[in-house]
Parts: C-alpha cells; sequence; structure tokens
C-alpha cells in the first residue's frame, strides 16, 4: 500500500465556505494486490480541511499524515473491534437515547475485558471470551465485582 499525501492553502471558494481552513489535504491510498490473480489495483482519494487561527504556521505533509493515521488508528482499534465482535452496525435500536446508551454498555464491556482479564499467548480471542462470560453470567458478575490485585 502506498499513500501520497498533498497539502495546499485553501482556494478562496473554499477559504469562503470554510473561513477558519487553513489548509486542504489530499491523501491517495493506493493499494496493490500480492497475488497475480487478486483484484486489481485501487486507489482512493481522501480530502481532510485543516482548520486553525489565523496567523499559525501550517503544517508540513508528513506531519498531516501522521496526524491522520493517528486518528485513522482509533477507528481501527475501537470501532473495528465493536463492529466486528459486537456487531456494532448491525443494530436496529429505535428509541431516543438507546442507541447511544448500548453503545456505551459495549465500550464499557471491551475496556474491562482488555484491563481485567489477563494477558498472554493463552488468552482466547474477544468472540469465545464473550461466549464464555454469556453462557457464564456468575462469573462476569465476579470479574466485575473482584479487586485488582
Amino acid at each position: 500500500m502506498t499513500r501520497e499525501v498533498y497539502a495546499a492553502t485553501p482556494p478562496a471558494d473554499i477559504a469562503e465556505k470554510f473561513p477558519c481552513a487553513r489548509q486542504i489535504v489530499a491523501i491517495r491510498t493506493t493499494s496493490t494486490q500480492r497475488r497475480p490473480e487478486a483484484k486489481p489495483r485501487k486507489t482512493e482519494v481522501h480530502y481532510y480541511v485543516v482548520t486553525g487561527k489565523p496567523g499559525r504556521r501550517r503544517l508540513s505533509a508528513p506531519k498531516l499524515a501522521a496526524i491522520i493515521r493517528a486518528h485513522w488508528g482509533i477507528e481501527n482499534r475501537l470501532h473495528h473491534r465493536l463492529d466486528r465482535t459486537m456487531r456494532e452496525d448491525d443494530q436496529k435500536t429505535r428509541s431516543e437515547n438507546g442507541a447511544a446508551i448500548l453503545s456505551l454498555l459495549r465500550k464499557i464491556a471491551l475496556v474491562t475485558i482488555d484491563t481485567l482479564l489477563p494477558k498472554g499467548p493463552k488468552r482466547r480471542y474477544l468472540p469465545e471470551i464473550q461466549a464464555a462470560l454469556t453462557a457464564r453470567p456468575r462469573r462476569a458478575l465476579k470479574l466485575l465485582t473482584a479487586r485488582p490485585a
């Protein structure tokens, strides 16, 4: 995978719509397949508007790339896990605050599992841990009420 980062001063039409815009950024990501029988190369372009106070210095393209990668790291570490292991995107909660409350409870469950269960080579995958705790709710409660060592 290759990434190309382009940063520039916003043109007048963007500066009118976004008065706090200091830079615009385009990141072109090209993924290549390792196997010849796989799908051909795929190119995506993502655009960003960097805002800030007037007179502040502009960030370099490598610095902007690092900031954007850090942001997507959060997406990959938390939201991807929520969707893959807890199927958060498939939830159909329609009440006023229900979706937000259930999302918060899922995040608490992930953090609880990550912090309270021992890490190491024998640790099972998250879906297996969830299934085991669901099948044994008393163990889950014991885990939650245990005092840290």
